[in-house]
């Protein structure tokens, strides 16, 4: 039993690292969902802030089946997304979602035909590339801080991060493509 616990300990040490790297990454996080999504494997459309799935999808909450609790983050992640009681249930039961129930619950935003699913996540993934790194990089922490910060730190970090915005020369690109009725090209040097 002490080895398998050292073990165990181990691997969970090792996946803490990716779980926190995964969750503080402050880019844009596309994941697409075949199949089941269970155990460790929540963590990736969890985390993600857009996930999209084909009918086959499921998100598999089965720790309690073979007597484990929740790793990978999930314990953390999970009750952000759907609130404590439902994360609860989802975890006590053993629950398993399929495609409608995860969309319902807002683990899933779409649910696209197998065949168009990575083609549809890649253009998503493209097109959240092609945007104002700065402005969405700032949206993203802003979000992911507001669930512990008071309101008044919060619109100050707000006010920060607008301000940081207005300085970056995708402020200028979107601006000027807004006033040309034209799709902004962020990313592009600034003019002089």
């Amino acid at each position: 039993v002490a080895t398998r616990r050292a073990d165990f300990r181990a691997r969970l040490q090792r996946l803490e690292k990716l779980v926190k790297a995964v969750v503080d990454f402050d880019r844009p996080i596309v994941a697409c969902v075949r199949g089941a999504a269970a155990g460790a494997g929540l963590l990736y459309p969890l985390a993600a802030d857009v996930v999209i799935g084909d009918a086959s999808a499921s998100f598999v909450f089965a720790h309690q089946r073979i007597g484990l609790s929740p790793d990978g983050g999930v314990s953390y992640l999970l009750p952000r997304l759907v609130g404590a009681r439902t994360a609860r249930m989802l975890l006590l039961t053993a629950a398993k979602l399929d495609a409608a129930e995860a969309k319902e619950l807002g683990l899933l935003h779409r649910i696209v035909p197998a065949e168009e699913l990575e083609a549809e996540a890649l253009k998503l993934a493209r097109r959240l590339a092609g945007g104002a790194t700065t402005a969405m990089r700032n949206a993203k922490r802003l979000v992911n801080q507001a669930v512990d910060s008071p309101l008044e730190a919060q619109m100050i970090a707000e006010t920060e991060s607008l301000v940081e915005c207005v300085g970056d020369p995708d402020f200028e690109e979107g601006v000027r493509a807004f006033l040309e009725k034209r799709a902004a090209k962020f990313g592009q040097p600034a003019s002089v």
